[in-house]
């Protein structure tokens, strides 16, 4: 999209000329749960929700310029080489972060309805207010929508953007 920048995913590579020091087990624990440098913008993580959901399959975004869907042999995708079975065990972790009592977002209104995601709270640096993010895909048996909700300096995830996901849910899945 137009101004939009790719991100970050740091590498042993990055944090070696960044940081100048060594990669370590612990620097990539603390990258698989998005921490660190890793920076992503929200249509990144939608993408990356939709391929989670869809088999593996990265879809090109598109803006429309009505409310009448593209047609899915009009859709551009790219199948990304991840095994199956990682893909599913995503998408049971994702469940369960809404479905399931303890989860992240089980109490924000969400499990209410067939959904699947992960709540986060992104640092922003030091004495910064965090930003607050739901990420997921709806219908979770099968899915039709990926989506983000995302709030600068908006708090926590599981506070401020799981809720408002819940209340367009209702809408987005069209139940009535």
């Amino acid at each position: 999209m137009p101004g939009s920048i790719s991100g970050l995913v740091p590498d042993k590579d990055y944090h070696r000329r960044v940081h100048d020091k060594k990669w370590y087990l612990a620097d990539t624990l603390n990258l698989s749960i998005g921490q660190g440098d890793l920076m992503v913008s929200p249509i990144q993580v939608t993408r990356m929700m939709a391929a989670i959901a869809n088999d593996g399959y990265l879809v090109r975004p598109h803006l429309l310029r009505d409310h009448k869907p593209e047609s899915g042999t009009n859709i551009q995708k790219q199948k990304i080489n991840v095994d199956p079975k990682n893909l599913l065990v995503m998408r049971q972790a994702l469940r369960l972060v809404v479905q399931e009592p303890g989860g992240t977002a089980y109490k924000t209104g969400l499990n209410e309805f067939p959904v699947a995601g992960k709540t986060s709270t992104a640092q922003a640096g030091p004495g910064r207010p965090t930003h607050a993010w739901f990420a997921g895909f709806a219908p979770y048996h099968q899915p039709r929508i990926a989506f983000v909700v995302m709030i600068e300096r908006g708090g926590k995830g599981s506070v401020a953007a799981a809720p408002i996901a819940a209340k367009f849910m209702k809408q987005a899945l069209k139940i009535k």
